[in-house]
């Protein structure tokens, strides 16, 4: 796989990206990580999932992509158009089910699963990683048409059109659906010049697919030009958000275990204070915790938060 761009130094990281890197560097141990639950919708089973703190620190140097990493941005992708799902016009893939590793047999069970329960006016969102490299498929089984979307076109299709290939035909003879051509359609998109970086376009693909709310995927992906680095900083912005909730949630834990009563609450965030920055990016676009698999519902727990931010908020 090509080498991976590292950022030379953290003075041009977005604020969100320093705070969380510096937290994982001088907080996290070596062995730690981030765990939340997963919905059933989102893959069809419900379970929970980990972002390592190595993962934590390739994102902030877009280092490579790991699948942890690829799900949680899924699992934000998901909670940010969840609360219309007589509309979700997506249907996401758990790229650890559809990746190398897993028998061809797998692959095709695995995917095929996934296409029978969307419906035709839905994609599928299949992020995948043959090896050493991300891609990302976006099919409509109805239509048997697939989009191939590889920022570096460096891997064979053989296989990977071999197991989806298989799966929609699997998917029409269980759905009863007579094939209109007579092979599956595959739109390979133009090739993003110059990128290295092939788990962040795919993270980038799957965003501009979901924001502009079109299944019609050649009117989502403007496939000219590369993205720069500050597009691409957009997709690792929205994850460290997001995972910034879950290690609130984490020091809130902590700061419970110190408080024996409410008076004690200006020493308590006073541990904290060093994190003001990133919970400020986290609690200030938010009116609760309630996000994502991480509810903080309880009236103590929001009173504290309610103060503790004031705190901070004094305190810039």
């Amino acid at each position: 796989m090509p080498t991976e761009v590292v950022c030379e130094s953290t003075s041009t990281f977005p604020l969100a990206l320093k705070s969380i890197l510096r937290y994982a560097e001088k907080v996290m141990e070596k062995d730690s990580s981030i765990t939340f639950s997963l919905p059933a919708d989102l893959f069809g089973v419900s379970r929970k999932t980990s972002v390592l703190r190595e993962d934590i620190v390739d994102l902030c140097n877009m280092n490579e992509v790991k699948t942890f990493t690829l799900v949680a941005y899924m699992m934000y992708l998901y909670s940010s158009v969840s609360g219309s799902k007589e509309n979700m016009q997506y249907v996401f893939v758990d790229s650890s089910l559809i990746s190398s590793g897993n028998t061809q047999e797998s692959r095709i069970r695995n995917l095929c699963s996934r296409l029978m329960v969307s419906k035709p006016d839905q994609v599928v969102l299949a992020p995948f990683n043959p090896g050493g490299h991300w891609a990302l498929l976006a099919i409509n089984a109805y239509e048997d048409t697939v989009f191939y979307l590889d920022s570096l076109r460096t891997t064979s299709k053989a296989t990977t059109r071999y197991v989806t290939d298989t799966a929609i035909a699997i998917f029409h003879s269980q759905k009863n659906i007579n094939k209109s051509r007579k092979q599956t359609l595959w739109r390979t998109c133009p090739l993003q010049v110059g990128s290295t970086t092939c788990g962040y376009y795919v993270m980038k693909y799957m965003r501009e697919i979901v924001n502009r709310g079109s299944i019609v995927i050649s009117d989502s992906i403007d496939t000219r030009k590369s993205y720069s680095q500050a597009e691409l900083d957009e997709v690792r912005v929205e994850l460290v958000e997001f995972l910034e909730v879950g290690l609130w949630v984490v020091l809130l834990a902590h700061i419970f275990a110190m408080i024996t009563s409410f008076t004690d609450l200006a020493q308590a965030c006073g541990v904290c204070r060093k994190w003001k920055e990133g919970v400020k990016l986290s609690l200030g676009r938010r009116n609760s915790l309630s996000f994502a698999g991480w509810k903080m519902d309880d009236n103590s727990t929001a009173r504290l938060i309610r103060h503790a931010y004031s705190l901070w908020e004094l305190d810039m």
